[in-house]
């Protein structure tokens, strides 16, 4: 079979990914520092994008088409997130591409509650679309798994955020400090 020039090669016994979104840095530090036979496919440049963009927004590959067109350059399909602007239709439409394909869904429940939207209703109703669609479920905290089998009856495995800075930096020595430190990524949040 030959391959696609886009398609990464499949490594033997490996397994070939479409992340949603490929670039974010969750999805980037899945793998471990060593080869761990995963190959992720790159996020699509979305129409209009310049052709020296990085930029992932919106994300193609939630797009149902993407799907029936790249279904035989990925095993599995994992979204982690940055379907805010798709409907329920959209998502619904995406998950049937991926049962007609034969892809297994895993979603990252990143956010039970969309610290950019206001009106929880819409995150409320995608998540209603793709938790029950999802074939493997994934989230971060023990809470955040209680709170998914409370309301819909699913279970998700918990894993620990990876890493969000680079090795390299990550390995540097800190310097010794007389006090203690954390460090926490400031978001800017909408109240409830």
């Amino acid at each position: 079979m030959a391959e696609h020039p886009s398609e990464p090669a499949r490594r033997p016994g490996g397994i070939r990914v479409a992340s949603v979104p490929a670039g974010h840095v969750y999805v980037r530090h899945c793998s471990t520092p060593a080869s761990d036979d995963v190959t992720r496919l790159p996020d699509p440049r979305p129409n209009g994008a310049p052709s020296t963009s990085q930029r992932w927004w919106p994300p193609v590959m939630l797009d149902p088409d993407w799907v029936s067109t790249h279904h035989d350059d990925f095993d599995v399909y994992h979204l982690h997130f940055g379907f805010d602007a798709q409907s329920p239709a959209q998502l619904s439409a995406l998950v049937d591409a991926l049962g007609r394909h034969g892809k297994p869904l895993v979603y990252t429940v990143h956010d039970l509650r969309n610290p950019h939207q206001q009106d929880p209703a819409a995150h409320e109703a995608a998540l209603d679309v793709v938790i029950p669609a999802a074939d493997r479920l994934i989230t971060l905290t023990p809470g955040a798994a209680q709170s998914i089998r409370d309301r819909w009856n699913r279970t998700a495995t918990v894993l620990p955020h990876p890493h969000v800075v680079d090795m390299p930096r990550l390995a540097d020595a800190r310097p010794d400090h007389d006090t203690f430190r954390v460090g926490v990524h400031a978001k800017v949040c909408v109240p409830t």
